[in-house]
This record gives C-alpha cells, sequence and structure tokens, in this order.
C-alpha cells in the first residue's frame, strides 16, 4: 500500500508482491476487506477486475449464502476469482466449487518439490465430491512459513511479528525496515492469480475468452507433479492429482503454450 495507514497489517501488501513476480505488467487494484465481504467482492466486480485474488477466509468450513451467492455471480459474469485453501485448517470460501482453490508446494535450494506442511489439503464436507486445492503455488513450511521475502509497510503488524524470532522461526529483519520473509497459500494465491492474468492476455491477443472453468483446465493439465512430502493435514503426495497439492506446482510457461 503507497500508504501504510492502508494497510497496518501488511498481510495485502506483501501477499500483492507476488502477482508482479509473475505478471510484471499486470494493473493491481486493492480493496479493503469489508463487513459484510461480499462488498469487497462486488466492488472489484463492479470496477471491472477480471481476476480476483482473494488470501483469506474462514478457518473451517461454513456458508454465509448471501457471500456464496455473489461469489457464484461474479464467476458467472466471466470473472476469475481466487481463494486460498488455508494454512492448515478446512478454509472457505476456499472450498467453493466455483472458485480456483489454492494450494502449496515447497521447493528447496536444489529445486526439488514437495507438498508444504503448512499448506492444507482436503475433501470437503460442505460439497461432495470437492478436492481441495485445484493447484498450488510455492509456499514455505511449519513452523511459520519463513520462505519469500516481500515487501510490507514499515512497523506493520507483519513487519513487526516475524522479525521477533530467529529462522525458521521469525526471518531475522528488522521490525521497522518494510520486509517480511512469509508465505502461507496466500501468496501462493496471488503467484497464481497473476497466471490467470497472463493467460486472459494471451486469449485475448488470440480473439479468445477464458472461463473460470478452462483456467482450471490449463493449469491442472500442466501442472508440474509433486509426489513426495505431506501437507498441514497429514495427507501424503502420492499419485497425481493427489490432495495433498491437487495438480501439483503451476506451470505458466506450459499453460501459455496452450492457448
Amino acid at each position: 500500500a503507497p500508504n501504510p495507514e492502508d494497510d497496518q497489517n501488511g498481510h495485502g501488501t506483501a501477499v500483492t508482491c507476488n502477482i508482479f513476480t509473475v505478471a510484471p505488467e499486470a494493473t493491481v487494484l486493492g480493496f479493503q476487506h469489508t463487513d459484510p465481504p461480499q462488498d469487497a467482492l462486488e466492488s472489484a466486480a463492479e470496477a471491472g477486475v477480471d481476476v480476483i485474488s482473494c488470501s483469506w477466509g474462514w478457518e473451517y468450513e461454513q456458508s454465509f449464502p448471501i457471500l456464496e451467492a455473489s461469489i457464484r455471480d461474479i464467476v458467472s459474469e466471466g470473472r476469475i476469482v481466487l481463494f486460498a485453501a488455508g494454512n492448515g485448517h478446512h478454509a472457505w470460501p476456499g472450498s467453493m466449487r466455483e472458485v480456483l482453490s489454492i494450494g502449496g508446494v515447497f521447493s528447496d535450494a536444489a529445486g526439488q518439490l514437495k507438498a508444504s506442511n503448512y499448506a492444507s489439503g482436503f475433501v470437503s464436507s460442505l460439497y461432495p465430491g470437492r478436492q481441495v486445492p485445484d493447484i498450488s503455488g510455492l509456499c514455505g513450511e511449519r513452523p511459520r512459513a519463513v520462505y519469500i521475502m516481500m515487501p510490507c509497510p514499515p512497523g506493520s503488524s507483519m513487519d513487526q511479528e516475524l522479525s521477533s524470532g530467529i529462522f525458521p522461526d521469525g526471518d531475522e529483519t528488522g521490525p521497522n525496515d518494510g520486509w517480511v520473509g512469509a508465505s502461507g497459500t496466500s501468496s501462493a494465491t496471488s503467484q497464481i492469480a497473476g497466471v490467470a492474468a497472463l493467460l486472459l492476455e494471451q486469449a485475448r491477443s488470440k480473439s479468445r475468452t477464458l472461463t473460470t472453468d478452462q483456467v482450471r483446465n490449463l493449469l491442472q493439465a500442466t501442472g508440474v507433479r509433486v509426489e513426495k512430502g505431506q501437507n498441514a493435514q497429514g495427507f501424503p503426495a502420492v499419485g497425481h492429482p493427489n490432495i495433498a497439492v491437487g495438480y501439483g506446482l503451476v506451470d505458466a510457461g506450459a499453460a501459455l503454450a496452450k492457448i
């Protein structure tokens, strides 16, 4: 956030930078989380936002009918809505069928991939047959997913909280330096929002449009297989797809090549 007062927590600013690492020319509009939450989503849709990235949710599955209906309406209008699958909990609305649900994969220094033990993956108790996540982005591991260095408002809550410990319990940065080492399915969601933006841009250059299901199919058809490790719920990454990571780690280049 250009004005630190607009994001005193720091989470929104930090996770947003992940969009630019994937889609550096994207135009990003920020909307404050509202009460009721559907107001922010509807404001984004009214502003003409094509990809709505939501790194938030409830820690257990529930259903708020008005919010649920709002999300379905926005998706039916042709907009892409992404939600984080959660960091060790059964996140909602991340389990809705209509959204792209995003999990986490950890890549070590050698580039070896495994399911992040910080990220969620589960079978929905609300929507029969729905497995979460659909696809995964990069995500750190327990205890605090310190993994990606991201900018945040200096002195924000995230800046201070994660500076208080030595890695892996903290990021070893200053409490007022405007940098935070973090990740989670929040940052993974923003990464894949950037990929979705690239896919829409590529499609438009060829006079095509893409629905949420078409974007989902592209991402799942090209995801990098991840068959090691286990997620936060203890589900092993066995087979492809699997509950731990869905269809694996997103591959933007491979997905773009299919359009």
